[in-house]
C-alpha cells in the first residue's frame, strides 16, 4: 500500500485550469515559461525553460491518469509550444508585452505609429528588393543593414520597456515589424537565388 502511494505521489500532476493555462485569451506566456516579463529574454534560458515544462506536461506522461488527463496535457503541451514560439521572436514578444501591459499593437494600428521618413526608408528598400538584378551579394549587404537597425530597434525596446515608456515602445515595436517583413523579404530572395 505503501509502494502505490509512493508511486502516486510521483506522478506528473497537470496544473489546474485555474491558473490560467487552459484559455488561450489573456495568457501570459511569459508567465507560463516560467520567464520574467520583460523584453529582453536570454535565448538559452528561455528555450531551457521551454523543454523543460514540454517534458513535464508531455501527454505520454498521463496515459495512467485516464483519456481526458491526456487531453489536457496535449492541450497544455500545445499552448507551451505557442508561448514558446511567440517569446522567442523579438517582435512577437514585444507585441505580447504590449498586450499584458494593457497597450495592444495590431496589424492595423502599428502603420499609425510610423513617421512618414520610416515608411520612406522601408519604402526605399522594398523597391531595392523588387530589382531583379539584384545579386546574392547585394542581398546580403541589405540584409545586413537591416540586421544593424533590427539591433538598433531592439535595444531601445530593451530601454522603453525598461523605463515604462509604452508609447515608445509601441513605436519600435511597429518599426521591428516592418524590419522584420524586411528580413522575409531578403530571406526569400536569397532562398531563390
Amino acid at each position: 500500500m505503501l509502494g502505490m502511494r509512493r508511486l502516486i505521489a510521483l506522478q506528473p500532476r497537470l496544473p489546474p485550469c485555474r491558473l490560467g493555462f487552459c484559455s488561450r485569451a489573456g495568457v501570459d506566456y511569459f508567465a507560463l515559461l516560467g520567464a520574467e516579463r520583460r523584453f529582453d529574454l536570454d535565448p538559452s534560458t528561455l528555450h531551457a525553460s521551454y523543454r523543460e515544462r514540454m517534458a513535464g506536461s508531455h501527454p505520454d506522461r498521463f496515459g495512467s491518469q485516464g483519456s481526458e488527463a491526456v487531453q489536457e496535457a496535449s492541450e497544455h503541451s500545445s499552448k507551451i509550444t505557442e508561448a514558446y514560439n511567440v517569446l522567442r521572436y523579438p517582435h512577437h514578444r514585444a507585441m505580447h508585452l504590449l498586450s499584458l501591459l494593457g497597450v495592444p499593437l495590431t496589424e492595423e494600428t502599428s502603420g499609425e505609429e510610423l513617421g512618414p521618413d520610416f515608411l520612406a526608408e522601408v519604402m526605399e528598400v522594398r523597391e531595392q528588393l523588387a530589382d531583379e538584378a539584384l545579386d546574392q551579394a547585394a542581398l546580403l549587404r541589405l540584409r545586413g543593414a537591416n540586421q544593424k537597425v533590427i539591433d538598433e530597434v531592439s535595444a531601445g525596446l530593451t530601454d522603453a520597456f525598461g523605463h515604462s515608456d509604452l508609447a515608445l515602445a509601441r513605436r519600435l515595436t511597429a518599426r521591428l515589424q516592418y524590419l522584420y517583413r524586411i528580413e522575409e523579404n531578403i530571406r526569400a530572395r536569397l532562398d531563390a537565388t
